[in-house]
């Protein structure tokens, strides 16, 4: 493990214009009147080097906070989960897993759940990184996406159409749910499973939504997002519930909304491999596999604005106040949410492929340079 100086940290050692640049793009939104805001360091650490002759180094990892704590857990790709203080970034321990992380962790009241591409889930203590479980809870199907917690129960997703739920005290199985893989072209994507009003709801890389009883995972609904498309099918952005409405997508069939009851489809729009959305004041937003950032109404899907990035794909965004965080190929662009204007690009080595976890006015992210890091936006 190395605790020195990150990339990002020098990179920020310098004049922070030359690194925090006014970004290039295309829009469909009003210019604002001025620049609302900018990025300031707060912490870093490179944590691993990337294998040699790696010309496009990629971390999937991704952070979650317990600021009651003052502790950020982070994943990274070469199956390390460090626990960090958030103010000061003290590394507090590291657990190395079997393989791969490649989603976000979960907060638990004892410590953190995290799953890995070796098929386990561990619940590791939050003072120690020891595990809080006997053992952990082991499939042989690499774990992908976020792991979710809800009242007494961890659930979790694998690439193999497969949703697991463990008890949350112990470690030990509740029930299981899966799906056949899928005859139409896909990509083998699987969307993080969420609970909301009593149900589990997840993606397949079949194409199919569904709706499953959260006590004990018996399909309830299930809504074929994969119908008639000529591209992949799969529902591979983590479904976010508001109110009665679900917000997902297929990856060729963009943006849809849907009724959490039975899971009939409110509307559809037409955005080729869609995040996961952010919501807010009636407002939907979210990147795109072609480095756009969109806004649609929640209730009819209108287009509000949309941005083009210099990036070959837009990560789901993340929120302060107004603002929204994107990652993609050059670092993490700042929009302003109201209007769509990029109002300023923090630059990261190799990028930030996956989305930032936000605590107050805090971003915390994993580099594409194998780097764990940690920014302040300081508001104008």
């Amino acid at each position: 493990m190395k605790h020195n100086l990150p990339i990002l940290l020098l990179l920020l050692s310098i004049p922070l214009a030359s690194v925090a640049q006014q970004p290039t793009s295309s829009r469909s939104a009003p210019s604002p009147t001025a620049n609302l805001g900018q990025f300031s360091m707060s912490w870093g650490h490179k944590v691993y080097d990337n294998e040699m002759f790696a010309l496009s180094p990629t971390d999937t990892g991704e952070c979650a906070v317990d600021g009651s704590k003052g502790i950020v857990y982070c994943g990274v790709k070469t199956g390390s989960i460090f626990a960090l203080a958030i103010d000061t970034g003290r590394i507090l321990w590291e657990f190395k897993t079997g393989g791969s992380i490649t989603g976000r962790p979960a907060v638990g009241p004892l410590g953190v759940y995290v799953g890995s591409s070796d098929g386990c889930l561990y619940y590791l203590n939050f003072e120690t990184g020891i595990s809080v479980w006997t053992s952990p809870y082991c499939t042989d199907i690499p774990i992908r996406g976020e792991v979710t917690v809800f009242e007494g129960q961890v659930i979790f997703a694998v690439a193999t159409n497969k949703i697991y739920s463990v008890k949350a005290d112990d470690g030990t199985f509740k029930w299981a749910y899966n799906r056949d893989r899928p005859s139409a072209m896909s990509a083998e994507g699987v969307a993080s499973p969420v609970v909301a009003k009593g149900k589990v709801i997840a993606g397949f890389s079949d194409g199919y939504l569904v709706g499953v009883d959260l006590n004990n995972g018996k399909e309830l609904w299930a809504s074929d997002l994969g119908a008639d498309l000529s591209g992949a099918v799969d529902v591979d952005a983590t479904p976010v519930v508001v109110d009665d409405r679900v917000f997902t997508g297929a990856f060729a069939a963009g943006p849809t909304c849907l009724s959490i009851d039975d899971g009939s489809v409110i509307w559809t729009s037409k955005y080729f491999g869609i995040s996961k959305v952010d919501y807010s004041n009636g407002n939907i937003f979210f990147g795109t596999s072609d480095g756009e950032v969109i806004s649609l109404a929640a209730d009819t899907g209108k287009l509000l604005w949309s941005a083009k990035l210099s990036t070959s794909s837009a990560y789901a965004p993340a929120r302060i106040g107004r603002h929204l965080f994107v990652g993609g190929d050059q670092g993490i662009w700042a929009i302003d949410s109201f209007t769509g204007q990029p109002l300023v690009l923090l630059t990261v080595p190799f990028g930030v492929k996956n989305s930032p976890a936000v605590w107050q006015n805090m971003l915390f992210f994993v580099g594409g340079a194998g780097t764990v890091n940690a920014v302040n936006w300081i508001n104008r």
